[in-house]
């Protein structure tokens, strides 16, 4: 398991760097000046690297002479209201397996070397797909191959471009393309099953056929340099010649255990001493995303912040528990009482599949604590399953010893 961070490849040398962006900005040359500033933050030493990189996505976004004066975002053909959206670039780390982060290395190697690709008569297509439920991190990966590329994070949710108005969608998603392929930005298309369905629709009037077709025109005509993401929830619903357009797929899961014990201790700052917690964590937050699982760490490392105390790992047993039973919710503000706390334990401790260990660390109890809930539960079965014996003993009509007793 692995993370994949802003920057993993082999940076060229700082001064080589710095004469490249002076000769950029001199040629006025703004993608190359976006490019090369990102290069030489990654350079900084960890304690600057983080804040100066905040600091240079707000020039970016500020223009702060950047920009180009025709840098203007195309506008909703009915509304006015911008079609594109330049985010900042994420700051914090994305988790992948290592099959998934040896693709998306593939990937921007070839996006990087682009000019030279094309040089030798093997232009890239840098199109990826990206396919998977809400909350998996399709975005935040997307964001993050913009900021390793150096290039703006231009995002056009589809869903919100669609007209009711003939003729309308067709217009928007055309605006769309002219504006990236002036820009040379990275292109996020986000929710693209809104325009590109398959076109087999016998209700349909001609508008989706239209729409598909501007779409897939689009893409044909960016050059080598431009770098379109797409994401979808519902991939099956894609038409066939729209998958066709898009080389690079990933699908984007529910993180597996491993994953989600990565991704608890980040958010959590777990020492590798607690790896018992966050294998616990992990065991009890399956079917979760990551971003389910960085809303709750999160919120718990509030509350304690607010609290002045450390982080509640028996109040996020208590959210975990919510949700394995339907209910997502956040880790609670309150202190339990001696009863509620025990009450909880019993009820994660019969709920999941966790180790007398992983019990005693959630809850900060001894492992004779823990024991000792076992060898309750496992007496309340035993007396249990007698009970049930004898109801079915007396269902078939032999008498119980109670009803011997009684007959005495």
């Amino acid at each position: 398991m692995s993370f994949m961070p802003l920057g993993s490849m082999q940076e060229p040398r700082p001064s080589d760097t710095v004469l490249a962006l002076i000769e950029a900005a001199l040629n006025s040359d703004f993608v190359a000046v976006r490019r090369l500033g990102t290069t030489l933050v990654r350079s900084l030493p960890e304690p600057d690297r983080v804040s100066t990189q905040e600091r240079l996505t707000r020039l970016f976004r500020g223009a702060g002479g950047t920009r180009p004066p025709h840098a203007v975002a195309p506008l909703d053909v009915k509304t006015k209201s911008p079609l594109v959206e330049e985010l900042p670039w994420p700051t914090g780390p994305l988790f992948l397996d290592d099959e998934d982060s040896q693709l998306l290395e593939r990937f921007i190697a070839e996006a990087q070397a682009a000019d030279e690709l094309a040089g030798a008569g093997l232009a890239p297509r840098s199109n990826l797909l990206l396919v998977g439920p809400p909350g998996t991190g399709k975005t935040l990966t997307a964001g993050h191959i913009a900021a390793r590329l150096g290039l703006p994070f231009h995002v056009a949710r589809l869903d919100t471009i669609v007209s009711s108005l003939l003729g309308d969608t067709a217009k928007n998603i055309r605006g769309i393309f002219d504006f990236v392929q002036r820009e040379q930005g990275l292109l996020f298309l986000d929710e693209i099953d809104a325009v590109a369905k398959q076109r087999d629709d016998a209700r349909d009037i001609g508008e989706l056929k239209r729409v598909v077709n501007t779409l897939l025109q689009g893409l044909d005509r960016l050059d080598h340099r431009c770098v379109v993401i797409a994401a979808s929830n519902h991939g099956h619903l894609l038409d066939p010649a729209v998958w066709r357009r898009f080389p690079y797929r990933l699908t984007v899961d529910q993180p597996a255990a491993g994953l989600r014990a990565s991704l608890w201790s980040h958010y959590l700052g777990l020492d590798p001493a607690e790896a018992p917690i966050a294998d616990a964590l992990a065991g009890m937050s399956d079917g979760l995303s990551g971003s389910d699982v960085a809303e709750i760490a999160l919120a718990a490392r509030r509350t304690a912040h607010l609290k002045r105390t450390k982080v509640s790992f028996t109040a996020i047993a208590g959210a975990l528990l919510d949700c394995a039973n339907g209910k997502f919710s956040l880790p609670t503000i309150g202190e339990l009482d001696r009863d509620a706390t025990l009450s909880l334990r019993r009820a994660v401790g019969e709920r999941f599949d966790l180790t007398n260990g992983q019990l005693s660390a959630l809850f900060s109890v001894t492992y004779e604590a823990v024991a000792k809930d076992a060898r309750v539960k496992r007496a309340g079965g035993k007396r249990r399953s007698g009970l049930a014996q004898q109801s079915g003993a007396a269902a078939d009509g032999a008498p119980t010893a109670g009803a011997r007793d009684r007959r005495r």
